[in-house]
């Protein structure tokens, strides 16, 4: 149930964890000085949090925090804007990461984590939305949102990949791992977000995602809703 009526706070595309006793909180937004950027607030409680920091500026979206070790942590994140392909303008986003050992102090990669797909493919467009849980298996998995071409309209949909290191992703296949449901279908349209949590008690994924029957537009005027899913 909600515990409070008001909002806490502006911002958008939260993403908190648990660092010893305090929970932090990540989103995107602007400080008081103005400047936009990845911001951090500190809680005991969850409830009551700091004035924001800003910790990593400039464009950024979709953030995925990760510690890895009490003093390695890695930020996952999304950013892009417009391109000319082919004589047009056109939205392109791919998925990058920055690591800090302190989760406040952050250092560029320069490169994305995965490169768009070929011409033609699932995810030749665009990549966003990044999901990384280290496994019992040791490795890093990622999951991303991935657009292309789907019977002549733009389609998200999702992908995976794996690493060793958490910082070089390999794809594990060719085809989405989460398609679109039939021609039709609430789901049939276009996949919207995603969260994945690992079950330990009996090694299960589950995930939720929102998509919509018709392909990506006005956010306002489509008609969202959410489903679940389990995998091994």
């Amino acid at each position: 149930k909600k515990l409070t009526e008001a909002p806490l706070f502006p911002g958008s595309m939260p993403y908190a964890i648990k660092v010893g006793e305090e929970l932090r909180l990540y989103h995107p937004g602007k400080e008081a000085k103005g400047r936009h950027g990845l911001l951090l607030r500190i809680s005991r409680d969850g409830a009551h949090w700091s004035d924001p920091q800003l910790v990593f500026p400039g464009g950024i979206a979709d953030p995925c925090v990760v510690q890895i070790a009490p003093d390695r942590f890695h930020l996952y994140y999304c950013f892009g804007g417009k391109k000319n392909k082919g004589g047009r303008q056109v939205w392109e986003f791919k998925n990058y990461v920055a690591t800090s050992t302190d989760g406040i102090h952050w250092q560029k990669h320069p490169d994305p984590i995965l490169p768009l797909g070929k011409p033609g493919t699932w995810d030749a467009e665009s990549h966003a939305g990044p999901v990384v849980l280290r496994l019992p298996d040791g490795r890093f998995h990622l999951w991303y949102l991935g657009s292309g071409n789907l019977n002549g309209k733009t389609a998200w949909r999702v992908g995976h990949a794996i690493s060793d290191d958490g910082l070089h992703f390999r794809r594990t296949g060719d085809a989405p791992v989460l398609d679109v449901g039939p021609e039709g279908r609430w789901d049939g349209g276009t996949l919207m977000s995603f969260d994945i949590v690992y079950r330990q008690r009996d090694n299960r994924l589950l995930f939720w995602y929102a998509a919509a029957p018709g392909s990506h537009g006005d956010e306002t005027k489509m008609r969202i809703r959410i489903g679940f899913g389990t995998s091994r």
